[in-house]
């Protein structure tokens, strides 16, 4: 797996930079002066504030090495050093003096860390005159001979800037913020995002999903660990809300449930339990389940990994018939979403392609077994799902051992 530092210097083309300090600086609104040799911060349309949020990299925690606190120290050792030390002379023109623990200079992406109703904007009336915390921008300005504020560009109020005190404070009102954790990022949007996932960090259902939809263009996920570890962080059961008993419009229905080696205790009311306790994605699901253990009673599995030449796909529903083939059974719940409708063709062409003939074309070619969808566009047709798996499973067939995928009981 990359380091943090190569795939952000892959991903944003610094790998054949000659001066690394300023081409990481134009990646986030920075840009060259005429001459090509200085790098100056401007506000407005394509400057600092606007631009700032072009990447991002997100982090489940603050603390530790993997944590927001230590990527901003290793990023800005890397890539702001000459720029701090600058700050620091004494004499000559200089930026601002740097600001508090984490020694913020001009040039450096920075979060706010309170709201501040008497900040004051300048020039009057281009911004808000408030500043939230958890905005993020970049100090800007240039430099002069006996500089007093450090100025700020927010992403929210570009054009307008914020003043700040040079400070040894403990508490300043920023931190930096190339990495801000899952949390801070709850409803702001960047470009692309690199997600940091170190190995032994178990993180909710929730926090995944939101970290995985703050990027509009693309998302680096940097993971110690395989595929299918990635994949099970998505399951049902590591939903933090599906363990809540705090419901205030209905009673909570405690049960308890095996994930992996250890009882997990959850509402009831706010999962989707098929037969043996398996912990499903929707009600429908939980009807395919029902059909499978009726027709096929343990001999199916759910999310079960499915790896063919490197490739690794996770099919709804993995069956055994008697014979000793393998059905493949997915369920599409979302096929009035054109992109959905879309990927659910290229898989269902990649599961052909690997030997799985469809079910409603028994004289296609495939030796590796039968593949077999339902959906709910027209709703839910119990009744036909059941037969579709009549005719491709049969009935009445032996039992075997059931093979449940690890931790999805």
């Amino acid at each position: 797996m990359p380091t943090l530092i190569q795939a952000i210097e892959a991903e944003l083309g610094l790998e054949d930079a000659a001066d690394l300090e300023p081409a990481f600086k134009l990646t986030y609104g920075a840009h060259l002066s005429d001459d090509g040799k200085w790098v100056n911060w401007s506000t407005g349309d394509g400057g600092a504030g606007d631009r700032c949020e072009d990447w991002q990299v997100l982090s489940p925690t603050r603390s530790r090495v993997f944590g927001t606190v230590e990527l901003n120290r290793m990023i800005k050792q890397r890539y702001r050093s000459s720029d701090l030390q600058w700050a620091e002379n004494r004499w000559n023109y200089r930026p601002p003096k740097p600001i508090g623990p984490e020694r913020i200079v001009m040039g450096d992406k920075v979060m706010q860390t309170r709201n501040d109703s008497r900040a004051k904007a300048y020039p009057d009336g281009a911004g808000m005159n408030y500043v939230a915390n958890g905005e993020i921008g970049v100090v800007v300005g240039r430099a002069s001979k006996s500089p007093n504020f450090a100025n700020v560009e927010f992403s929210s109020q570009v054009g307008a800037t914020y003043g700040y005190r040079p400070s040894t404070s403990d508490d300043p009102p920023l931190e930096l913020a190339w990495a801000v954790t899952v949390h801070k990022s709850q409803g702001s949007e960047f470009g692309v995002t690199f997600l940091v996932l170190p190995a032994g960090v178990v993180v909710s259902r929730e926090l995944l999903y939101t970290a995985l939809t703050r990027q509009t263009r693309k998302v680096v996920i940097l993971h110690e660990g395989t595929v299918d570890q990635l994949f099970e962080l998505a399951s049902p059961a590591l939903s933090e809300t599906a363990r809540r008993m705090t419901d205030l419009f209905r009673k909570p229905a405690p049960r308890e449930l095996t994930v992996g080696d250890a009882m997990r205790k959850f509402d009831a009311n706010l999962i989707h339990v098929a037969p043996g306790g398996v912990l499903v994605r929707s009600k429908n699901e939980v009807i395919v389940a029902s059909i499978l253990q009726s027709l096929a009673p343990d001999r199916w599995s759910y999310e079960r990994p499915l790896s063919i030449d490197g490739v690794t796909k996770y099919p709804d529903f993995m069956i055994e018939t008697p014979s000793g083939d393998e059905v493949i059974w997915e369920h599409l719940g979302m096929m009035s979403n054109p992109k959905y409708a879309a990927d659910w063709e290229a898989k269902k062409v990649w599961y052909i392609a690997q030997g799985y003939r469809p079910y409603d074309d028994p004289e296609a070619p495939g030796d590796r077994g039968v593949l077999m969808w339902s959906d709910d566009s027209s709703g839910v047709d119990q009744p036909a799902w059941e037969s579709m798996a009549r005719k491709v499973l049969g009935a009445g067939a032996p039992r075997r051992a059931a093979k449940k995928a690890a931790g999805r009981r």
